[in-house]
């Protein structure tokens, strides 16, 4: 069975049929970062995210540790990686909501929306991911503003002022 990541409101894992709610612990944190990038991340980059004032050696060390905590989750079995990167490649309701975003439906993206980015939740000593977290952050909640203020006009065209309000509110 597929694992979904739902991080809008928390960290929260759908796999075998059961959520569980994870604390954002670091190999936790490494695993919401690849799975948000959906792609290919290089391990220097990660490297720079959690260690940025330690030589290059020491932090992709960091790396590898982080890594072998994080494959001794169940639900992360496809985790992929290679000497030079890593990928996670699960379905988020971060991506399903950009996808709603990008695509201009506002309905679709403000019923997606669970939720602060990682609930708020901070990761002290790794100032790299909190730059990270802070930005992913502002973007959603950016990109939430823009669908609430897109599905308020389209109930303002529809005449359901009432509803209208009550995005403008939220």
């Amino acid at each position: 069975m597929p694992v979904e990541l739902r991080l809008l409101g928390g960290v929260t894992v759908l796999h075998g049929g059961a959520a569980t709610r994870v604390a954002l612990e670091r190999p936790v944190s490494l695993l919401v970062r690849l799975a948000v990038a959906g792609e290919w991340v290089e391990r220097a980059e990660l490297a720079r995210l959690y260690r940025p004032d330690t030589p290059e050696a020491e932090a992709l060390t960091y790396v590898r540790k982080l890594v072998f905590r994080a494959r001794r989750y169940a639900w992360a079995s496809t985790l992929e990686v290679t000497a030079d990167a890593l990928r996670w490649q699960v379905s988020t309701d971060v991506a399903r909501f950009a996808a709603a975003a990008a695509s201009r439906d506002w309905a679709g993206a403000v019923t997606e929306y669970g939720g602060r980015f990682l609930g708020g939740a901070s990761l002290g000593g790794a100032p790299g991911f909190e730059a990270w977290r802070e930005a992913e952050d502002r973007a959603l909640e950016a990109a939430l503003l823009e669908a609430r203020t897109g599905l308020a006009q389209l109930h303002e065209e529809a005449g359901r002022y009432e509803e209208a309000a009550q995005l403008h509110q939220a």
